[in-house]
């Protein structure tokens, strides 16, 4: 409750001056009754702590050490201080204990039986008002069973009665005289002030439409409220629908430095590799810079400067980078590349030039490349996705719309033959299923995995024979499973598979036929032999997938405890490396390790041992 005099200050409007300094985050602030001191919490040694200081300032004297974080919630008029924690007796429940610490500094007590919310003691101390019901504050429109009530705990009887019984949420009592409570409350739309006296009549004091009131105090001498809503700050005598708005002035001097130079070794936001494997772009606090991928250079340059974000890079060629930007107002694709024609590459070159490549109403999200750098898959809002066509300096043409619905596609990856993507997606029931989409939307997509486990981060193996993906169909634990693309593969017996492995082994082991070349012929024949090596590695051949039925050529790749995260299969799809210890709802106590195992769960290897949490 506000003091007369420190009311009338505040009726003036003005300038208000500071009394706490320490960087620590210090709020919740109550004025004793006497107006003498004022009582906040703040964290300066970790977790929330109760402290009071003079109502003119000083040093602050700290009431509670308690490991678990208190929230003060108001003065008795002996001046001990009620607040909330969770010390002892609650556990699993959403409210508070009430504690109490009087004004010698001794140990605090539970204060009463009851958790709840906002106690406050009545002028005569023989009643407690509180609250209890869980719904968040935020939600002004609830209606439902976890609303919060206002309820009267009877110190002298020990009984508690329930004050008010609106479906929505009442909270933040305050005592005007031992009879009388205001409260804040939606049940007039906005949350607004409200007066009940002990037996539930209850009228409105306040009646904002546009905003409603967050929080409010009151003066029970000069019968006046004061009140925050929205950006406003307001004041009235109770009962008139009259209010004034306070005007204060909070410019200050900035305490600390608005810009700090600071050299970030680690904190990368996300990164991308270029096509060569030379050089990596990267995300650090919204600013875009490149580096070369040896330990021995250290160097990075910083392609982007302005206060807008920069985020979802990717590299559209060697030498030109497609990211996200909301340097307009809002978010859309960039292009940045160098400005030098004598000079092509972003790391080296002295100038660059960034255009935006989309200017439409809607806002453009996470860039996915086709290995083949012909077509980009992006997300417009929330939720649609869209493939069109990119040429080499960025122009896109030909969009299709491939999704377009309430949930967001996940883990979106692209066949290697760039004619197909696969994603995770939510249906109805909140459950994640794997989907193949043809890239140009000409078929519709197809869903392999039919489980209602969560199926999630689908990659391709590099062959075209297998889609792998994360499910939590056994035991609610992440494994890594695959599904066979083509039905001759799936029927293949373990024989067939050893004996094809044993082909593939002579053929490696089998002598070089162009050995007996002179050596005249020899700087020809590699230069031919790496001439065939690029032109296989641009024509990739196109991905047979059998649809029918394919979410039963599914297999178990690994079963170990503690969730299997990131994955990728080698270059023939035999080997599939993953990472164990992901986070999960298991929560096992184990390190995060790189292993590598067959893709018929044979040959499991550790390839990064302990402690040293591979990514």
């Amino acid at each position: 409750m506000l003091p007369r005099r420190h009311l009338d200050g505040i009726a003036k409007g003005g300038r208000p001056y500071r009394v706490t300094v320490h960087e620590g985050y210090d709020s919740n602030p109550r004025w004793s009754p006497d107006g003498e001191r004022l009582a906040f919490q703040s964290d300066r040694y970790g977790n929330d702590d109760i402290y009071s200081m003079p109502s003119n300032g000083g040093t602050p004297t700290r009431h509670t050490h308690h490991s678990a974080s208190d929230i003060l919630s108001s003065y008795t008029e002996d001046g001990s201080l009620l607040f909330l924690t969770k010390r002892v007796y609650a556990q699993v429940e959403r409210e508070y204990e009430t504690y109490k610490s009087d004004p010698s500094l001794g140990t605090p007590t539970r204060f009463m039986d009851a958790l709840g919310f906002d106690p406050v003691a009545s002028p005569d101390g023989n009643k407690i008002a509180f609250v209890r019901g869980t719904c968040r504050i935020e939600r002004e429109a609830y209606r439902g069973s976890a609303n919060r009530d206002i309820w009267i705990y009877d110190a002298s009887s020990e009984e508690y009665t329930q004050l008010t019984d609106f479906d929505g949420n009442d909270f933040s009592p305050k005592w005007l005289n031992d009879s009388t409570l205001l409260f804040i409350s939606s049940r007039e739309g906005k949350y607004n002030v409200f007066q009940s006296t002990l037996d539930g009549s209850v009228k409105q004091l306040t009646f904002e439409e546009t905003f409603g009131v967050n929080s409010f105090d009151l003066s029970p001498r000069t019968k006046q409220i004061v009140y925050q809503h929205g950006s406003d700050i307001s004041l009235g005598k109770i009962g008139s629908r009259s209010h004034s708005s306070l005007e204060i002035d909070l410019s200050a001097d900035v305490r600390f430095d608005p810009v700090v130079s600071e050299t970030m070794t680690d904190k990368v936001d996300e990164y991308a590799v270029s096509p060569d494997g030379s050089l990596s772009v990267y995300a650090i606090r919204g600013d875009l810079f490149v580096t070369r991928n040896d330990k021995e250079d250290d160097r990075s340059v910083r392609l982007t400067r302005s206060s807008a974000r920069e985020r979802d890079a990717i590299w559209l060629s060697e030498h030109a980078v497609l990211f996200v930007s909301d340097e307009d107002g809002q978010n859309d694709l960039y292009i940045i590349e160098s400005a030098d024609e004598e000079e092509k590459s972003l790391y080296k070159t002295l100038k660059t030039k960034t255009r935006r490549l989309t200017e439409t109403p809607q806002e453009e999200f996470e860039p996915i490349l086709a290995p083949n750098g012909k077509r980009l898959i992006y997300r417009i809002g929330n939720s649609q996705l869209v493939s069109a066509e990119i040429g080499e300096d960025g122009a896109l043409s030909g969009s299709v719309t491939l999704l377009d619905g309430w949930a967001r596609p996940s883990g979106i990856d692209w066949s290697p033959d760039s004619r197909w993507i696969a994603y995770s997606i939510d249906d109805l029931n909140y459950n994640a299923e794997i989907f193949i989409h043809s890239a140009d939307g000409s078929q519709e997509p197809v869903n392999i995995s039919m489980h209602p486990g969560y199926e999630s981060n689908p990659v391709w193996s590099r062959d075209g024979s297998k889609l792998g993906f994360l499910s939590e169909r056994n035991n609610r634990d992440a494994d890594v499973w695959f599904a066979w693309l083509k039905k001759s593969d799936w029927e293949k017996t373990d024989e067939q598979w050893e004996r094809e492995r044993q082909h593939k082994e002579e053929k490696k082991a089998s002598p070089d036929k162009k050995s007996d070349k002179s050596e005249d012929d020899s700087e020809a024949s590699e230069d031919d032999e790496e001439k065939e090596e690029n032109e296989e590695m641009e024509e990739v051949p196109a991905i047979e997938i059998d649809f029918d039925k394919i979410y039963l050529r599914l297999v178990q790749v690994t079963s170990q405890a503690g969730n299997e995260g990131e994955f990728v299969f080698d270059k023939d799809g035999e080997m599939v490396y993953y990472t164990i210890g992901s986070p999960g709802r298991q929560n096992y106590e184990t390190q995060r390790n790189l292993f590598k195992i067959r893709w018929d769960g044979e040959k499991r290897e550790e390839i990064i041992g302990d402690k040293s949490s591979p990514r």
